[in-house]
């Protein structure tokens, strides 16, 4: 009853012990950190040279490599911070750059095997980066001026203006209504009513129907 327990935390060891081979064959890692910019120099074992490509240093691959008498490779990123998509944050008079170098012998979809962050710090002056806030803003436009309106009717599948301006009694009334706007601010037509009537003018004793009303509702 106890041999597949063994069996299982055996399996388990190795695997750790495979993990941790793994980290500490990835090699030894210069940094030099300047004001805009960093020069890394990774030292890698022979067995890593035909990855060197799956090196990075946040989302760069090394700009340069070579191989040294040892046997060993030296892979060098030189990139500007934001080149590499560093993440900054101010800290008082400075500014923290900070990323990690990875290898990844398989796709990003899966974990790096090797990981090492580290961070930068460079002096902030008046003219590095500063970061952006968000403040809200309140405050009320107008404008002033004539308005040109337009209202037709439209054809029966509404593709365009109508040809007629018959409409058989009972049947549906499509009308067109718009505003230029010109060098306004954008704005919303919305027809509060409307009516139908026989002269051009309205005429207090003349007839008219009423086609849209109760502030936007049609009537018919």
């Amino acid at each position: 009853m106890q041999k597949p327990t063994v069996m299982k935390n055996y399996v388990c060891m190795v695997v750790l012990a495979v993990i941790a081979s793994a980290a500490a064959n990835a090699g030894d890692i210069n940094i030099e950190c300047s004001k805009d910019s960093v020069n890394i120099t990774w030292t890698i074992p022979a067995e890593f040279i035909p990855h060197a490509t799956r090196f990075f240093l946040g989302s760069c691959i090394p700009s340069d490599f070579a191989i040294l008498p040892s046997g060993e490779a030296e892979l060098y990123f030189k990139h500007k911070y934001m080149d590499c998509n560093s993440r900054r944050r101010p800290k008082g008079k400075r500014v923290v750059y900070r990323n990690e170098l990875t290898y990844r012998p398989k796709t990003r979809a899966h974990p790096a095997d090797f990981t090492y962050p580290f961070e930068c710090n460079s002096h902030r002056d008046q003219n590095t980066w500063i970061p952006k806030f968000n403040r809200p803003g309140v405050g009320v436009a107008e404008g002033h001026g004539n308005l040109i309106f337009h209202m037709a009717l439209l054809n029966e599948d509404l593709s365009a203006i109508s040809k007629s301006n018959e409409v058989p009694l009972g049947s549906m009334m499509p009308i067109w209504a718009a505003v230029e706007q010109k060098s306004h601010q954008p704005m919303l037509l919305l027809i509060d009513e409307c009516v139908a009537a026989a002269t051009p003018e309205l005429q207090p004793a003349g007839q008219y129907y009423p086609l849209v009303g109760n502030q936007g509702t049609s009537s018919l």
